[in-house]
């Protein structure tokens, strides 16, 4: 049996971001493969009319199920879903649509409040590249926390951590959007690029990560699959860690 198997109270993460292309839907299925191989009870809602990834690698199965998060009203009818049909031990995984800084604003504070009126654990999944609208939009929700932040650098547009340097840069009358995150207790991580022909065997099959053994691999796409993976899980140590209180 995991060790995660009897947490109490499964958290709610959204994966957002007002800008599409940096990584959200990629940042969430990393999450959702750690959340499996862990071994947590876990649903998802996909909220990407368009690519609708979480949904794609990972259904069609009761686990994920498509809702639009369009306006103030689907994000109450999403609440009302988790209320009504989510056990209280199971993670819910929220992929929102791109360009959803503004439902953000309005409607994180909402669904935060509902967390904790459930005592459920919230953190949001910020992917980031390396470009100020990505940093602008993080800072214009600032009002939800920056502690329940969990900063996913997207290796595909720097090659280090460190090169993030936007994000490192300190702010003309305040410290850098990273010292603030990380000194009010947020998380920052750093995704590795996955290897481009082992994506693409994986898009084409429809397979989620812990899956890949099923795809057409040659050996060395499968050793370069496994070496990415123990890199993800690593990088995603302290979000499971956060989700079972501190355990690990």
């Amino acid at each position: 049996m995991s060790a995660y198997s009897n947490i109490s109270r499964g958290g709610i993460i959204p994966t957002d971001d007002d800008k599409g292309g940096v990584g959200k839907s990629f940042t969430g299925l990393c999450l959702a493969h750690c959340l499996t191989i862990a071994g947590f009870a876990w649903v998802g809602i996909d909220g990407d009319r368009r690519n609708a990834h979480l949904h794609r690698f990972h259904g069609p199965s009761p686990k994920v199920r498509r809702l639009p998060l369009d306006t103030v009203e689907h994000w109450d009818q999403m609440i009302d879903t988790i209320e009504r049909d989510v056990p209280l031990d199971t993670v819910v995984l929220i992929d929102c649509p791109a360009g959803v800084g503004h439902m953000m604003e309005a409607c994180g504070p909402r669904l935060k409040a509902f967390a904790a009126h459930q005592g459920r654990p919230f953190m949001r999944l910020c992917a980031m590249d390396e470009e100020d609208d990505v940093l602008l939009a993080l800072n214009r929700t600032r009002s939800l926390g920056f502690d329940h932040v969990v900063a996913c650098l997207n290796g595909r547009f720097a090659p280090s951590p460190e090169a993030f340097e936007l994000w490192r840069k300190p702010m003309p009358t305040a410290p850098s959007l990273r010292e603030q995150v990380l000194n009010a207790g947020g998380i920052e991580l750093y995704i590795p690029p996955l290897r481009a022909t082992v994506r693409s065997q994986l898009r084409r099959a429809n397979l989620p990560f812990h899956r890949g053994n099923e795809a057409n691999l040659s050996w060395s796409e499968t050793q370069s699959l496994a070496d990415w993976l123990y890199q993800v899980e690593t990088a995603f140590a302290p979000v499971i860690a956060r989700l079972t209180g501190g355990a690990q």
